[in-house]
């Protein structure tokens, strides 16, 4: 009875690393366009929120086409890296930065605790 409820135990544990990997695989293929790391750079420095307007202006500064912001911030939103409300006439766009946190703590345990590269990154 012991070695079956630590089974059931060690498949709990094994389903949720493979989730998390999943989750995080799922992140990361979110972050994988240069765009989308505009955006969130971006709404860094906004942690209030930037309504799409002024994150389009921003990024129109920086030389990036808008034309597709409406898309990336979904593919964002989807992630749930990406928090989108209506507030009147505009969409307010904020960073889920309890996820981010989240993601950079999982990244760190990933990776041992320790930066392969020396120091860590800030």
């Amino acid at each position: 009875m012991m070695l079956l409820r630590w089974i059931g135990a060690q498949t709990r544990h094994n389903l949720s690393s493979m989730q998390q990997s999943l989750e995080m695989a799922r992140i990361f293929k979110s972050l994988s366009d240069p765009m989308r790391i505009d955006i969130i750079r971006a709404l860094c420095s906004h942690p209030e929120g930037m309504h799409v307007g002024k994150l389009g202006e921003v990024l129109a500064a920086s030389g990036r086409p808008v034309s597709s912001l409406s898309f990336h911030i979904k593919e964002l939103r989807l992630t749930g890296l990406l928090q989108a409300e209506k507030s009147g006439r505009h969409i307010l766009c904020r960073l889920n930065c309890e996820l981010l946190e989240s993601v950079k703590i999982r990244l760190t345990d990933i990776l041992g605790g320790e930066w392969p590269l020396g120091e860590k990154p800030e």
